[in-house]
């Protein structure tokens, strides 16, 4: 017997940027990773671990987040 199919889900839609708004670097670096990640068939992909775009990615997350921390800590 056939069954009725969920519909296929609509294709993601990419939010559009806010003119005139600029994001801290921090999540400047934090978006570009996450973006990547998101549309990156080997970050998706759980057993075979990230690819070496989103691993410079992290790197400049990290040192954001670290430039980020001494600057606070600096007051």
């Amino acid at each position: 017997m056939d069954e009725p199919t969920d519909p296929p889900p609509a294709p993601e839609r990419r939010r559009t940027a806010v003119a005139g708004s600029r994001l801290a670097p921090l999540q400047e670096a934090w978006a570009a990773y996450v973006e990547h990640a998101r549309h990156c068939a080997r970050c998706r992909d759980v057993d075979s671990g990230a690819c070496s775009t989103a691993e410079r990615l992290w790197r400049a997350w990290r040192e954001a987040s670290g430039q980020a921390m001494r600057q606070i800590r600096q007051g």
